[in-house]
């Protein structure tokens, strides 16, 4: 498993399939309310325009984006408003290829992610052959019965494949990236030393600077800062102290804070520069 997927499987990620956008006209705009989480939007042929705010973002086809959605948002055909899309989804001519939905994040994700107001399918409006399979699965399940677990597991892919796109800044370091998801995945009776000696061919001095540099902590202080996340989450989750403790293999209670007093989470490189913009 890699240090993504751990970071998501402790702060959780929940996607729901939303609709997929029927217009009987070619030009529209389809106003949405402010809700928790984020609105993602994908495009299998059409290019949409996404405004949060004053702000807005041209998706392309074969691209997905995802939007906080605090604020109302609208997705339209054009930087014009026009009428609401009016299509029937039982008539294939109405089909626009434009699919929405929400993803919401655990409590710690902002911590854990980094999560911008805006993500989006990289290179920036590239097609994106995940996206454009998955659209293509998507619009074949439009109209099935009992298919709404199917559609969400596929708004999940289509999420996924964004976060991959966009991951926090501190995985962005190839040269650790092994490192880091082995250190994340791996069980805690294994030290951090073995761990770094089986994924790095270089010195634990080298590693140790070159994790500084692209995470603001040494390998144990990441490691500890991830199993902080797992601990924390497991206690926003109404489990018990004492059991939590005993799970996560501290000594007691006192232990396991202690612990938590400690963890500090990475710091990007932007954060570490002051000249950085």
């Amino acid at each position: 498993m890699d240090a993504l997927a751990c970071l998501l499987d402790t702060v959780g990620l929940d996607v729901r399939d939303g609709r997929a956008i029927v217009s009987a006209t070619p030009d529209w705009t389809l106003d949405l309310g402010p809700s928790d989480g984020y609105v993602w939007v994908a495009s299998r042929a059409t290019t949409v325009w996404v405004w949060s705010g004053p702000d807005h973002e041209v998706v392309r086809a074969g691209s997905a984006l995802l939007v906080r959605a605090a604020a109302p948002i609208a997705i339209g055909t054009s930087p014009d408003r026009h009428e609401p899309p009016d299509g029937s989804p039982t008539d294939p001519f109405d089909a626009t290829g434009v699919h929405l939905g929400t993803a919401r994040f655990g409590t710690l994700a902002a911590e854990a992610l980094d999560l911008p107001d805006v993500l989006r399918t990289r290179p920036r409006d590239a097609l994106s052959d995940d996206v454009l399979r998955t659209l293509g699965h998507l619009d074949s399940l439009t109209a099935a019965r009992r298919a709404s677990a199917h559609r969400d597991a596929l708004a999940r892919t289509i999420v996924l494949t964004v976060l991959r796109d966009e991951q926090p800044p501190f995985l962005a370091d190839g040269s650790i990236a092994r490192c880091i998801d082995t250190l994340f995945a791996a069980e805690p009776s294994r030290t951090t030393g073995d761990v770094v000696s089986a994924t790095m061919r270089c010195s634990r001095r080298t590693a140790e600077r070159r994790f500084r540099e692209s995470t603001g902590r040494t390998p144990d202080e990441l490691r500890r800062w991830y199993r902080s996340l797992q601990v924390r989450q497991a206690l926003l989750d109404g489990a018990d102290e004492h059991e939590v403790a005993h799970r996560f293999a501290f000594a007691g209670v006192g232990s396991l804070r202690r612990a938590l007093a400690r963890a500090r989470p990475p710091i990007t490189a932007d954060a570490l520069d002051p000249l950085a913009s």
